[in-house]
């Protein structure tokens, strides 16, 4: 009796991955994504390089890593991205460097972290300590998927240790980071409280020829990310969306086409966003495929609108990527103000899905054509008639053994 039951456990764990349910792999789960800190030695005035690594990665779509030390021993020189997001463009990663602290931000489209790798290198320079001195490199990461509703993803960190091998008689005072001019916060919009239907704020510190990225993860937000170069030592600066019901009160007419979404984006002070302060800023967001498809949207016409100066203003808009659920684009701005993201009609009958249409308006441009899914092809139900027929033999198995 005893042989036949192992022999049945034995075929029905072939039936098991034949069909892929796993019976033989039951309690195993996938593995949290680790993000792990190098470690290094060094001499007081060597310089010293730091891996930021992730494993069991899995649909990150967007970071930010805090790492801090002792400025008395260490002082942070330079990040540079590592070969897992080496072929990222630089505008969708920034970091931050001051006393005691460096912060990394990381912003992508669905799927771009999904394996083990090289996050980024951060390069210290050794500025004090005796031989035997340590500083630990101790890591706060919050993660996110980035795909049709953000949800925070569980990472556990790895902290790093940088130790002193030799005194220096050199200077060992502690380094400082750049300095700041003070803070600046986030003005108000104007818009009636009654007409905003759900508002998020994001602080970051500016300093000179820094680059920045506002992450954006609430439930509700279209704005993914948005990204520019800080030309001056700024302080805090916050950037806050606030997604409306309709069209901004303080507008006053509607903007032009189908509308998908109203929105105000604000950054800092009424008169931060000058050349003289900010470079090259852009905004990412994402628009349903479901609107685009039941209000037969042409997608090259798909653009965010800025209202400046009482008129709408049409933004370079590019489609950046895609998912099942979502189109993701990327569009630059001059300024912050009321915007609205609109779309015009495909002429003639509707096309389906309504995501198949060449760009026709040079304000929107694709850069990177939306991933068509693809179907596995082969016998259908092949699987389970291979699995039918294994329990089959099983069960001639165990009547012959009778």
């Amino acid at each position: 009796m005893l042989q036949k039951i192992i022999k049945l456990h034995t075929i029905i764990c072939v039936l098991a991955m034949l069909l892929s349910l796993g019976f033989c792999q039951i309690g195993l789960a996938a593995e949290t994504p680790t993000v792990r800190i190098g470690s290094a030695e060094g001499s007081v005035s060597d310089t010293v390089d730091i891996s930021i690594n992730i494993v069991n990665a899995s649909v990150i779509g967007a970071m930010d890593i805090g790492l801090t030390y002792d400025a008395n021993i260490l002082k942070a020189t330079n990040v540079v991205n590592g070969a897992m997001i080496e072929s990222l463009p630089d505008t969708l990663w920034s970091y931050n460097i001051s006393s005691g602290k460096t912060n990394i931000s990381l912003a992508t489209y669905p799927d771009a972290i999904n394996d083990d790798g090289e996050l980024f290198i951060v390069t210290f320079d050794v500025i004090g300590g005796n031989a035997g001195d340590n500083s630990t490199l101790v890591t706060e990461v919050e993660a996110y998927t980035m795909d049709a509703s953000p949800q925070p993803v569980p990472v556990d960190t790895e902290d790093g240790v940088v130790v002193v091998t030799v005194k220096s008689s050199g200077d060992s005072s502690s380094g400082s980071g750049s300095g700041s001019s003070g803070s600046v916060g986030v003005s108000s919009s104007g818009e009636a409280s009654g007409n905003i239907q759900m508002s998020e704020t994001k602080i970051k510190t500016v300093y000179k020829d820094s680059k920045l990225i506002y992450n954006f993860y609430s439930n509700g937000n279209i704005v993914q990310f948005i990204t520019f170069t800080g030309l001056t030592n700024s302080g805090e600066i916050a950037a806050k969306v606030e997604m409306l019901k309709k069209t901004s009160t303080t507008v006053d007419r509607a903007p032009p086409d189908t509308v998908y979404k109203n929105l105000n984006i604000l950054l800092g002070s009424p008169n931060w966003v000058i050349s003289s302060n900010i470079a090259n800023p852009r905004i990412s967001f994402k628009v349903e495929k479901t609107w685009i498809s039941e209000n037969n949207i042409d997608v090259s016409t798909i653009k965010l609108n800025r209202y400046n100066g009482a008129k709408w203003h049409p933004l370079i808009t590019t489609k950046m990527s895609g998912d099942a659920d979502y189109l993701y684009f990327e569009a630059e701005t001059t300024g912050f103000s009321p915007f609205a993201v609109t779309g015009k009609e495909l002429e003639g009958e509707p096309g389906g899905e309504g995501i198949t249409a060449e760009p026709t308006d040079a304000a929107t441009v694709d850069k990177t054509p939306v991933p068509t899914p693809t179907e596995k092809k082969g016998m259908p139900g092949f699987g389970l008639f291979a699995g039918l027929s294994v329990l089959l033999i099983a069960v001639q198995l165990l009547r012959k053994n009778k």
